[in-house]
């Protein structure tokens, strides 16, 4: 099953935007196991050194409340928890307002059949700062490749790209990209 909030439901382009951020790669394990731990958003503490929470929230107010079923569909609203740079434990507490972002979201696509997860920034006039991250999965040989796709656009996005933020984010969606791929192939030889 899958849901969207707009038609077309595609990518944005690279030129729509001032700062376009792409990986992708290969993962040895099925499809549908990866598209679990995607999509499996309490989870992400544990294996994401990248966006640290992801939570589903009962709207986009300013005191942010949990919806209780954490299973994604498109027109949610989801508070990111980023780290820059990327990494696994809680930064010192001098460093954490530099370190980590809270950015709320708006789910725009949840695809469970073709494996495409894709959200807009919220909340912020578009001029100012806007970002639209896709992920997708495809079948490749036994297993899947991995593809994210992020662009940013507004006021905000030139200064990022002018200050070199696009390597830390470029750092950021590639250590994700690998943890999730470690996770996925881990879960795949256990069987879980």
């Amino acid at each position: 099953m899958s849901s969207s909030i707009e038609k077309p439901v595609e990518p944005p382009s690279a030129s729509s935007g001032v700062l376009p951020v792409y990986a992708s790669l290969d993962i040895d394990a099925p499809i549908e196991d990866v598209w679990n731990v995607m999509t499996n958003f309490p989870d992400y503490g544990s294996w994401n050194p990248f966006i640290r929470k992801q939570t589903i929230l009962v709207s986009p107010s300013s005191v942010p409340v949990p919806l209780t079923d954490q299973t994604p569909h498109a027109g949610q609203y989801m508070l990111l928890y980023v780290h820059t740079p990327p990494r696994l434990r809680e930064p010192h507490f001098l460093f954490k307002p530099f370190q980590v972002s809270q950015t709320v979201v708006r789910l725009k696509l949840v695809d469970n059949e073709k494996h495409r997860l894709a959200w807009r920034t919220y909340g912020l006039p578009e001029w100012l700062l806007w970002c639209e991250r896709w992920q997708t999965l495809t079948e490749h040989g036994k297993g899947c490749k991995y593809e994210s796709y992020e662009v940013f656009g507004g006021l905000v996005a030139y200064m990022m790209w002018a200050i070199c933020l696009k390597v830390l984010l470029l750092k950021g969606v590639t250590e994700m990209a690998e943890a999730l791929k470690l996770k996925s192939q881990k879960n795949y030889i256990k069987g879980d």
